[in-house]
């Protein structure tokens, strides 16, 4: 089979990761205005879709399909690696938090309220 088809399925691929590469994008940019683990997650996200874009530009040229499985494989597994730091990271932000606010009030915060709670205040009916 030619390579032709993956190297468009790949394209098309990382052209639609667009929903998940561009905020990763915003937050590494955004520097110090996000919480510090939203970086190594924020790299892992890119590295993913990087190694898809480059898996599509390499079957897109004459080199053995089996290239660009080698170039998507460690972006794979670096990129999970950043993203797997960033949750440990976002946890003992949590716990950080977690104590501040028990130095601050004497009742503590309900873990949903710390994860970011529903994201509306409407209930349903």
């Amino acid at each position: 089979m030619s390579h032709i088809v993956p190297a468009i399925g790949a394209a098309a691929l990382a052209a639609a990761g667009n929903v998940w590469w561009l905020p990763a994008l915003a937050d590494l940019r955004a520097g110090d205005d996000r919480p510090r683990s939203a970086r190594p997650a924020a790299l892992g996200c890119l590295t993913w879709w990087l190694g898809t874009a480059l898996t599509a530009v390499l079957w897109f040229t004459p080199a053995p399909g089996l290239l660009g499985l080698a170039v998507l494989a460690p972006a794979a597994v670096a990129g999970g690696a950043l993203w797997f730091a960033g949750c440990i990271r976002r946890e003992a932000e949590l716990r950080e938090a977690e104590r501040t606010w028990a130095a601050v009030a004497p009742v503590a915060v309900p873990r949903q309220a710390r994860k970011g709670g529903p994201r509306t205040g409407r209930t349903s009916p």
